[in-house]
């Protein structure tokens, strides 16, 4: 490109060399061709002392036009600009989004263990430490896998559950729930403690547990055959003896109701809990019969059948709804 460059600057390129030129130029970057027009300056030989300031100014402009330098400049400075602009937006939005990402990863870290069962479902998890806990439907236990076991043995709990605690002293085993708290060195016992209901309670088969209640800092020491019932509004504890009725509070593990000596409307309550289904009785005197036996949790029909036979009534089943008549 040189010759060509010569050419240019003494004023006698033909139409094929300049458009020879112009495609040459066009093959270069920008920066290529600033460097170039740098170094062609710092080079020339040309004593200039004689050119019109004019001459020299025309010169420029012409060298500026067919290189573009000052379109090209000028949109520099504004994309330059703009982005100035840009970064003082995005900085507190970047500082924000830092924020929450370190925030997530920390969540991430803390190794929750969680156990949960659904409407229906139950399961039995055992614990690092060997606790064995049988959960009752819609109940959630969960725990952290880092600190279980190296100082306390903690877990958070809610629904129902059976506790088998594996015995360590050094170890202390508690679970927290809504509005209560239970520690326990090894014992075994049912905790029913949903956070939907208004009341919790505690039935103790062995061992020794505490019982204590968040809202009034009320601690109760529990003893074999022992149920509690905690009332969390007032966070009043109260312990009585149950003698045979520990079989009848775990019922639920063998998939079974106990009723004894309860109304009949309180049997049907518990049925269309259990099953999504709503009764309909053609004599509601009915209602306040007392009813005392065992059903089944798991087969709404065996369940309608010892009503039919109880009652002496017809059960028909259809679509969610049961209707009970003589």
């Amino acid at each position: 490109m040189n010759q060509l460059e010569e050419k240019y600057i003494s004023n006698c390129l033909s139409a094929d060399e300049l458009k020879q030129l112009r495609q040459t130029m066009g093959e270069h970057t920008d920066e290529q061709l600033a460097a170039a027009l740098e170094a062609r300056w710092e080079k020339d030989e040309v004593d200039t002392s004689t050119v019109e300031d004019d001459r020299l100014a025309v010169i420029r402009s012409r060298v500026d036009r067919r290189t573009g330098l000052n379109r090209r400049n000028s949109l520099w400075r504004k994309v330059w600009t703009w982005g100035q602009r840009a970064a003082v937006v995005m900085l507190p939005l970047l500082l924000a989004a830092a924020l929450y990402l370190y925030r997530e990863n920390a969540t991430l870290q803390t190794d929750a263990i969680v156990v949960a069962t659904a409407g229906g479902e139950r399961a039995t998890v055992t614990l690092p430490d060997g606790t064995r806990v049988m959960l009752n439907e819609q109940s959630r236990l969960s725990y952290d896998a880092r600190s279980f076991n190296k100082s306390v043995r903690q877990l958070q709990f809610d629904g129902e559950g059976w506790f088998e605690v594996a015995k360590d002293a050094d170890h202390p085993f508690s679970v927290g729930a809504d509005g209560l708290a239970v520690q326990v060195l090894g014992t075994k016992f049912n905790l029913l403690a949903r956070s939907s209901m208004p009341q919790a309670e505690l039935s103790l088969e062995e061992g020794r547990v505490a019982f204590s209640a968040v809202a009034s800092g009320e601690r109760v020491v529990m003893q074999p055959n022992q149920h509690a019932v905690l009332d969390k509004q007032s966070g009043r504890i109260v312990v009585e003896t149950l003698g045979d009725g520990m079989q009848d509070l775990k019922a639920w593990q063998r998939k079974e109701f106990v009723f004894r000596n309860v109304p009949l409307s309180t049997v049907i309550a518990t049925l269309e809990k259990a099953y999504g289904v709503k009764f309909q009785v053609s004599s509601p005197s009915l209602l306040n019969d007392h009813f005392t036996g065992t059903m089944s949790s798991a087969n709404i029909n065996e369940d309608l059948e010892i009503l039919e036979r109880s009652y002496h009534m017809t059960a028909t089943l259809s679509e969610g709804n049961v209707r009970l008549e003589k």
